[in-house]
C-alpha cells in the first residue's frame, strides 16, 4: 500500500485559523507578513517592538513561537534599478560603481 503525505504528519484538519492534530490538540496560528527591519528607521523598529509587546502581553498562558523564513522575489526591484542605472550618463555610472565598490569593501 502506498503512503500519502498525510500519513506522515499529525494533522487531522485545518480550518478557520486552527490546526487540529490527530492526538487531540488544537493549534492556533497567525501569518505575519515579512518585515525587513534593516530597512526601517530606529523609530519604526521601536513602534513594531512596542506593538508586538502590547499584543503578547495579554497572553497569560505559555506559548511557542515558530517561524519559517521564505525567499522574497526581488526581480522587479532589480529590473527597476537596472533601468535607472542604464538611464544615467557614463560619468554617473562610474560614480555609482565606485560608491558600490566602497560600500562592499566596508561591509
Amino acid at each position: 500500500m502506498s503512503r500519502r503525505q498525510n500519513d506522515y504528519v499529525n494533522v487531522l484538519d485545518i480550518k478557520n485559523g486552527l490546526l487540529y492534530s490527530k492526538d487531540h490538540y488544537v493549534f492556533a496560528y497567525i501569518r505575519v507578513p515579512p518585515l525587513a527591519l534593516e530597512l526601517m528607521s530606529i523609530a519604526e523598529q521601536e513602534v513594531i517592538i512596542r506593538n508586538l509587546a502590547v499584543e503578547l502581553s495579554a497572553e497569560n498562558k505559555p506559548f511557542k513561537h515558530f517561524s519559517i523564513s521564505r525567499p522574497v522575489n526581488i526581480s522587479g526591484l532589480i529590473d527597476d534599478l537596472t533601468d535607472a542605472y542604464l538611464g544615467y550618463t557614463a560619468a554617473k555610472r562610474k560614480l555609482l560603481n565606485r560608491i558600490l565598490i566602497q560600500s562592499v569593501i566596508l561591509h
